[in-house]
């Protein structure tokens, strides 16, 4: 599932700041696409990076908030901007707009696993970026192997949860209302006063 978000205040800013060069709420949005996507994709950078949002089982970061990053998109349909966060086109990134929006808790589905033929009771939570290793289950965690045995030297990749949540919402993920105002303030002085 994607997240949407609709920055719809094109018509407010042209009406406020460019009544007087002629510019229209289309004209605005299509010129403030590219800047709004990047302040998007730019915000998402900020937070994975910001260590007060690191991941709680301090390990290696996983990159979620990088991939939200890569994932934002864009486009304008008359004086509306629309963002997208295409979770489909970024490997391994799920779960943006229930970072945004929060919901309930999360629990394992109890379909049956294609490769032990028992039915899901564990969700799986990579705490350190790799996969398509061979991993093994010690307590609450899935380790990697390192060569051919089992060691106290593996590094752990998933954390084994029976649920997660419920999750509060969090809108620090996006930028604010005032900075994607800002945003497109600035496009339309350009446009109106390149110099």
């Amino acid at each position: 599932m994607n997240i949407s978000l609709t920055v719809d205040n094109t018509q407010q800013v042209s009406q406020t700041l460019s009544r007087f060069a002629g510019l229209s709420g289309d004209e605005v949005a299509k010129q403030s696409v590219s800047p709004t996507r990047e302040l998007t994709a730019d915000h998402f950078f900020a937070y994975g990076n910001n260590p007060a949002n690191k991941n709680k089982f301090k390990v290696t970061p996983t990159g979620y908030w990088n991939k939200a990053g890569q994932a934002t998109k864009s486009s304008s349909s008359g004086d509306t901007i629309n963002i997208i966060v295409d979770e489909k086109s970024v490997p391994g990134l799920v779960g943006v707009r229930r970072h945004y929006t929060g919901g309930g808790t999360i629990k394992p589905s109890g379909r049956i696993s294609e490769i032990t033929q028992k039915p899901i009771q564990y969700l799986t939570i990579p705490i350190n970026g790799a996969l398509g290793v061979d991993l093994y289950r010690k307590g609450s965690a899935l380790f990697a192997k390192s060569g051919n045995t089992r060691s106290d030297s593996d590094t752990a990749m998933f954390a084994l949860k029976k649920s997660i949540g419920p999750q509060t919402p969090n809108p620090a993920i996006i930028p604010t209302p005032q900075q994607y105002f800002e945003t497109v303030a600035l496009v339309v002085k350009n446009l109106t006063d390149p110099d």
